[in-house]
């Protein structure tokens, strides 16, 4: 859709923004900051800092620890046995545990490979590949049609229609995902660039909630492991480390995830950041002729014991489609629209304990009818397809002890809800690990709130409570 009036305004506005807080910034002490990313430039340039020399002979062994001589391969692989028993309503209908009201045994086997090439200390090239089972997947493919005349049929003297006679047949496709694949270069170790398809992780939160890598991330928040790699799009990412400072300035343009393509589909956007003591903070903006500029503003603090961050996003105009009855649904493009999230983490070593906490507001929260009647109503009306959270306000926490009592055994538990219609999901885990490739992990589900709310929709609308059992088997890393 085309940007609305303001569009352009507020795009320029934020540049504007980022701009002067970049260039104050460069006054600061020495030293650069790392990407708050996931895809940090240490792992091809080595050290974030940037160094002058003066002759060559200086340069030589930072040279020599930026390039490899061989291909670097690594990955990981991950296999489990799972049985699930889920319960509907067992809050009203109570529980038979011999009797579930579905059960499956889940057989899994997840790994990826990543290969890593740096032929010289300005190039180089990054890949990933992802594959579960099951491991190939068969479609049906159209390979012939031939048109059939009107006529009449000489065993019954009936007429029949002209018609058209297709043949297919049946493919089988092997599950594997490229998911990411990019290189990285630099020019005269003034800019570091890198385009393909890459993690743009550049907001700060690695929590429940991340309005800002929501914008370019291709996948949903994993909420057992909210600090995992998400996957990006086909895109150009610049960095410019500003001189005797503490500030950066990046660079972003992408596209969308899809094979059909215009030149209004370019998304671009651009980020300041720079840190004062244990301080950081960016701002940012984002802008596609085909979607809503945007305007962000980060930040993160902490002693490594207490760490805090928060993010806001303005938003000009927006493309969900507000249900006023679960019949009827219309756009409210003409207006601003705020969200953001703040949160912090804990963290104590001697206990082996992990602690955090965030909220988010979404102010393009519906309103006025459930989440079930929502998500039927896109669902019989697939062009409007809404993927932005259901409610106004969100709320997470997680506790996880990496041993408790025993080296063995290890806890987890998160919550997650929405305050507005008061649906949650608790999941609490304990793994008992017998040695390094082979764990038993028991684990539970339960969903609380009125019928129809968010939460519960995994239950087909009603509270439901799921409990798990499964092992482990070879996982690992290499």
């Amino acid at each position: 859709m085309r940007p609305l009036p303001g569009g352009s305004r507020a795009f320029l506005a934020v540049i504007a923004l980022a701009a002067a807080l970049a260039f104050p910034l460069a006054a600061q002490d020495s030293g650069v900051s790392a990407d708050t990313g996931a895809d940090s430039e240490e792992d091809l340039f080595g050290a974030e800092t940037v160094t002058e020399t003066k002759s060559d002979a200086a340069a030589t062994p930072q040279k020599d620890f930026l390039k490899y001589d061989m291909v670097k391969v690594g990955g990981s692989a991950s296999g489990s046995l799972g049985l699930t028993g889920t319960w509907l309503d067992p809050w009203n209908a109570g529980i038979d545990p011999l009797k579930p009201d579905s059960r499956r045994l889940t057989p899994s086997m997840s790994d990826s490979i990543k290969i890593t090439a740096k032929p010289s200390e300005d190039f180089g090239v990054n890949m990933e590949f992802r594959a579960s089972n099951p491991f190939a997947s068969s479609s049906s493919v159209l390979t012939g049609a031939t048109y059939v005349a009107a006529g009449t049929n000489p065993y019954t003297s009936l007429p029949y229609p002209a018609s058209v006679k297709t043949t297919s047949t049946s493919l089988t496709l092997p599950s594997i995902k490229v998911w990411s694949l990019y290189s990285k270069f630099s020019w005269k170790d003034v800019v570091f660039m890198s385009f393909g398809k890459q993690s743009l992780a550049w907001g700060v939160s690695q929590s429940f909630f991340q309005p800002a890598n929501d914008i370019f991330a291709l996948n949903v928040v994993d909420f057992s492991n909210t600090g995992a790699e998400r996957e990006g799009p086909i895109a150009f990412k610049a960095q410019y480390p500003l001189p005797l400072s503490m500030a950066n300035a990046y660079f972003y343009a992408g596209v969308p995830d899809t094979t059909t393509l215009d030149i209004n589909d370019l998304r671009v956007a651009a980020k300041a950041e720079g840190n004062f003591g244990n301080t950081e903070l960016a701002a940012a903006g984002y802008y596609a002729y085909s979607d809503h500029p945007r305007a962000i503003l980060m930040g993160t603090t902490g002693n490594g014991t207490f760490n805090f961050f928060g993010e806001a996003v303005a938003k000009w105009g927006s493309e969900r489609y507000f249900l006023s009855s679960p019949i009827l649904a219309a756009q409210k493009a003409d207006q601003l629209w705020f969200s953001g999230t703040a949160g912090g983490f804990y963290s104590n070593t001697d206990w082996n304990l992990t602690a955090s906490a965030a909220y988010f507001y979404n102010g393009e929260g519906q309103s006025g009818v459930t989440a079930k009647e929502a998500y039927a109503y896109y669902y019989m009306h697939q062009s409007e397809i809404d993927r932005a959270k259901f409610g106004t306000h969100y709320a997470a926490a997680s506790i996880s002890f990496s041993e408790l009592f025993v080296d063995q055994l290890s806890f987890m538990v998160y919550g997650v809800g929405n305050i507005s219609d008061r649906s949650f999901i608790v999941a609490p885990s304990l793994t008992w690990k017998f040695f390094d490739y082979m764990k038993a992990k028991t684990g539970a589900t339960l969903s609380f709130g009125p019928e129809g709310s968010e939460y519960t929709l995994m239950g087909g609308g009603k509270p439901s409570a799921a409990f798990s059992l499964s092992l482990d088997l070879g996982s690992g890393s290499f």
